[in-house]
């Protein structure tokens, strides 16, 4: 693989964590670590492997050190984990988890009022 392609690996797994996540940041490494559990361990680690060599590219002599075939197979993790995450669909579950909550507390706030209202006797 040429440096160039190589270059392009990070890129697009930082523009893909922009997109499907919503992470700001320029750079790879402070995406990965704001989107804390949002991404499982694995693809986590393989984030982080290429965030080290988006690091190494910057050298021309550390590029000796990058190996190419687990760089490829982190690449392709963090992209197959991320083109599955369908942006739409996580924030109708926010949507839902808040909404469900609030009215599990309208829920319980009415059972305490009627409580209360019956042990005082004013019913």
């Amino acid at each position: 693989m040429t440096p160039k392609e190589l270059q392009k690996m990070p890129a697009e797994i930082s523009e893909l964590m922009a997109e499907r996540l919503g992470i700001r940041g320029k750079a790879l490494a402070p995406k990965i670590r704001r989107a804390g559990r949002l991404i499982p361990k694995k693809v986590r680690l393989a984030a982080e492997q290429l965030a080290d060599a988006e690091k190494k590219l910057q050298n021309p002599k550390l590029l000796k050190q990058i190996d190419e075939d687990s760089l490829a197979q982190s690449y392709y993790l963090c992209r197959i984990h991320l083109e599955g995450i369908n942006r739409a669909a996580t924030k109708s579950n926010k949507r839902a988890d808040l909404l469900s909550s609030i009215a599990f507390n309208l829920l319980f706030l009415f059972i305490l009022v009627t409580a209360f209202v019956l042990w005082r006797g004013l019913i």
